[in-house]
C-alpha cells in the first residue's frame, strides 16, 4: 500500500510541475513581449527631437512693476490702531 501511495503523490507532483512549468512559459512569453514594446517605444521616444525649455514671463500688472500695491494698507488709509 505504501507504493500505491508514493506513486501517487510523485503523479501529483509531476501534474503540479508540469502545470507550474506552463505557468512561467507563458510569463515569460509575456515579458518578451512587454519588453519588445518597451524597446519599441525607447526607440521611437528617442528619434523625437528634445524640446528647448523656454521659460515663461510671470505677468504683472502695471502698478506693481512700478512699486505701487493696489491694496489698501492701514499706512495708506490713515487709520490708527489703539492698544
Amino acid at each position: 500500500m505504501l507504493k500505491v501511495v508514493q506513486v501517487e503523490q510523485v503523479s501529483q507532483l509531476a501534474v503540479f510541475i508540469e502545470a507550474a512549468l506552463d505557468y512561467h512559459k507563458q510569463t515569460t512569453e509575456i515579458l518578451q513581449e512587454l519588453q519588445n514594446k518597451l524597446q519599441m517605444r525607447i526607440s521611437a521616444a528617442s528619434n523625437v527631437p528634445k524640446r528647448e525649455y523656454k521659460p515663461r514671463p510671470i505677468k504683472r500688472s502695471p502698478s506693481e512693476l512700478n512699486g505701487v500695491s493696489t491694496t489698501p494698507s492701514a499706512k495708506t488709509t490713515g487709520e490708527m490702531t489703539t492698544l
